[in-house]
């Protein structure tokens, strides 16, 4: 959903491809003047330039991987997560609140603002309020941003040159902005008539000082930000019945991109030029297109909540680059380069598995080749009601005898840090 900034992205980019070239340019000379490659009175051998060497390859070696690093963030409003998924390697770190101990937070969108690189993330607190929160994904701390007023914020995006929030409230039925800290909230235009079943979406565009928006269905609003000036963006695209699924602006190259869903014709992922409106269609096919994120050049959207497809910003080199684990949906997501907290050695796979389930007297659990240093297991109203301290690898048998029939979930925690969960049935 967000409006990924596409000026900060590119001066992230800018600075980590002047730090490659001068690495590979001193790596080339340093070569070139060698007794291997050059003659030996240009620059002789000596322990400098072994040091210089080495420092030049640490130095490519590290900014190239910087830059093919990407993870993919995503929340998951059906399953309860906010997790963040190597599109590399497959590694999954839990990056949900876990104050008090209870997984059952309801996380419906989340938003990254590029310059302070942290994400501002809503979700329904179990058994408390809505609310915003600022969340650093390499220190794992979540810090209150607005915590009362709120019902169910399903999208949010950055007015970065203002220091300004905006926020959709579905329930409440209202478009909000207030500071980054929470301060001065302030209500955008009245409240809307939002369509029920649908979720709207929004997306500011600092370029033209505009606000994008839907109401829930087929097309795209807009109006000035700063005076409720409401128009219908006009695209030749929609059709009756059809649905717009989220919306995000490549500001740098003044496009609005939005994925659009009808039911018995073809889907599509879309880009309206912000100053003619000139719609073209990037890619179309009868799978549903969903949520969407700009980064590095490229659009990604999903389909069914758990395959991540890709092209150019213009519509070219087509790609299915990540399948969502089963048990994950991707209800809102983010693609970007991953956050340190993604670099774990100790990790091999990042699997919770019950089997029988449902099950009777006993299940067994099995978490691949990770290492659990605890296992809870929690009741339907959160409260714990079995734990068992490890250290486990590869799988263990959990003795239900002592459960009431019901619903219960199941939750590890890993040694070197996050928890994942699976829920089962007691019969």
């Amino acid at each position: 959903m967000p409006a990924f900034s596409g000026m900060v992205e590119l001066i992230d980019r800018f600075e980590f491809d002047i730090y490659l070239l001068f690495g590979y340019c001193d790596l080339l000379f340093l070569c070139l003047s060698s007794p291997i490659f050059g003659p030996s009175n240009f620059y002789p051998l000596n322990l400098d330039k072994m040091i210089r060497i080495v420092l030049s390859l640490l130095t490519c070696f590290f900014f190239t991987g910087s830059l093919m690093a990407q993870s993919l963030f995503l929340v998951d409003n059906l399953y309860l997560k906010f997790q963040e998924h190597d599109m590399q390697t497959g590694m999954v770190t839990d990056h949900r609140d876990l104050s008090g101990g209870l997984p059952y937070d309801v996380y419906d969108c989340i938003s990254y603002h590029p310059v302070d690189k942290v994400f501002y993330v809503a979700y329904d607190k179990y058994l408390a309020t809505d609310r915003i929160m600022r969340y650093n994904p390499s220190s794992k701390i979540y810090t209150p941003v607005i915590t009362t007023g709120l019902e169910k914020v399903v999208d949010m995006d950055f007015d970065l040159g203002a220091g300004k929030i905006y926020f959709l409230d579905k329930d409440t039925k209202l478009i909000q902005r207030a500071n980054l800290d929470g301060s001065n909230i302030e209500q955008v235009g009245p409240g809307q008539s939002f369509l029920t079943g649908w979720t709207p979406v929004l997306a500011v565009d600092e370029t033209h000082g505009l606000l994008f928006y839907t109401i829930g269905g087929g097309q795209i609003n807009f109006t000035d930000l700063d005076t409720w000036s409401p128009a219908e963006m006009p695209s030749s695209v929609y059709v009756a019945g059809g649905r717009v699924g989220d919306i995000a602006i490549d500001e740098t190259n003044t496009w609005i991109y939005w994925t659009y869903n009808l039911s018995q014709e073809p889907s599509s992922v879309n880009r309206t030029n912000l100053e003619t409106f000139v719609t073209e269609t990037l890619h179309s096919n009868m799978e549903p297109h969903n949520y969407l994120s700009l980064y590095n050049g490229r659009v990604y959207w999903s389909t069914t909540g758990s395959v991540i497809h890709s092209t150019t910003l213009t519509g070219t080199d087509l790609k299915m680059e990540y399948d969502v684990p089963s048990g994950t949906f991707a209800a809102d997501f983010v693609v970007m380069a991953g956050s340190t907290t993604s670099i774990d050695p100790t990790y091999v796979a990042e699997k919770l598995e019950l089997f029988p389930n449902p099950a009777v007297s006993t299940t067994t659990l099995s978490f691949g080749e990770s290492v659990m240093s605890d296992i809870q297991i929690l009741d339907a109203s959160g409260k714990i009601v079995q734990t068992r301290k490890g250290p486990f690898t590869g799988q263990m048998e959990l003795s239900l005898s002592d459960l009431m029939p019901g619903q219960y979930i199941v939750q590890a925690r890993r040694t070197s840090g996050g928890w994942v969960t699976a829920s089962f049935a007691k019969l």
